[in-house]
């Protein structure tokens, strides 16, 4: 997905002010921060993913009533089937959710080639870890164990500067700035606020934002529709989560119970995400091929 002209300096802007707040002691507790954390995904992060049915839409992957609950259908199996694989076997589920992200938000940076793409998303997702390697620890091991949190952290502290130098050197080499200026700023907020904030941050004010004015730019439905598209899913989404809360809240204290619920949403609903962008980026590459081949002429009649 291209860069939005003032997506950049915008992001750029409210990075470096978290990051003030940071260096001033602006630093809430951490039950503070995992509430907040949720809080905005569910205003901000969620409708990014409600799009989805307005890209299956344009790809032509639904196109009626049935195509579209067969849609759904799948969508709600992918979901679930990733919260399963995060219950029975949190100690690899995380890391694998880890790597997902890294690919997933590599796609902010189209302008560079797919590895700088990759490591641009491992960037986001490991800079934390390899600066805030306690406060990661903290957040990690909820999630599946100690031993597992370590081994992440410990990689981290490998791949994420040769993540970040080729992210950044593509990015020059392009001649995009705004994928050095993006990933600098990630960088640098990783290195200065709490791990929660830093993500939340990136999350919200960059790689959300740029995905919903993507899709709406793009698709061929009314924007109002879009918007009221995405308005209801992430209200379903959130109702769901209402449902489960009860169920984890049960197995952990608050802080951590909100961290499980929150990242493994996010895991839930991010493999049928990456799922539907996909089916739809396939598709869409068959159909310009055909309308190319269409207009190529036929020399065999000549």
């Amino acid at each position: 997905m291209k860069s939005r002209p003032t997506l950049t300096p915008v992001f750029v802007t409210v990075a470096a002010l978290v990051a003030l707040a940071s260096i001033a002691g602006v630093e809430p507790p951490v039950g503070v921060q995992v509430v907040g954390l949720a809080i905005v995904v569910a205003l901000v992060g969620l409708p990014h993913g409600a799009l989805d049915p307005v890209i299956a839409h344009d790809a032509g992957l639904v196109d009626g009533v049935s195509s579209l609950g067969r849609y759904l259908v799948g969508y709600v199996v992918l979901a679930a089937a990733t919260t399963g694989m995060w219950l029975a076997v949190p100690a690899l589920a995380l890391p694998a959710f880890f790597v997902v992200s890294a690919l997933h938000f590599g796609g902010d940076w189209s302008a560079i080639p797919s590895i700088g793409r990759a490591a641009g998303g491992a960037a986001v997702v490991l800079s934390p870890l390899w600066f805030q390697p306690d406060e990661s620890a903290s957040l990690l091991e909820p999630l599946a164990d100690e031993t597992t949190a370590d081994l992440m952290i410990s990689a981290a502290g490998i791949l994420a500067p040769a993540a970040v130098l080729v992210a950044i050197t593509l990015g020059l080499r392009s001649g995009d700035r705004s994928v050095p200026a993006e990933i600098g700023a990630i960088v640098a907020l990783a290195a200065i606020a709490p791990p929660l904030i830093a993500f939340g941050t990136y999350f919200c004010a960059l790689h959300s934002p740029r995905h919903i004015g993507a899709v709406i730019d793009r698709s061929r439905i009314e924007r109002r529709t879009a918007v009221a598209t995405a308005a209801v899913f992430t209200v379903l989404t959130v109702g769901l989560a209402a449902i489960a809360w009860p169920l984890i809240e049960s197995t952990a204290d608050t802080d951590d119970a909100v961290i499980r619920l929150v990242i493994v949403g996010l895991a839930a609903l991010t493999v049928p995400h990456m799922t539907t962008i996909e089916r739809a980026r396939r598709r869409s590459a068959v159909s310009v091929a055909v309308d190319t081949n269409s207009l190529t002429p036929d020399r065999s009649a000549i």
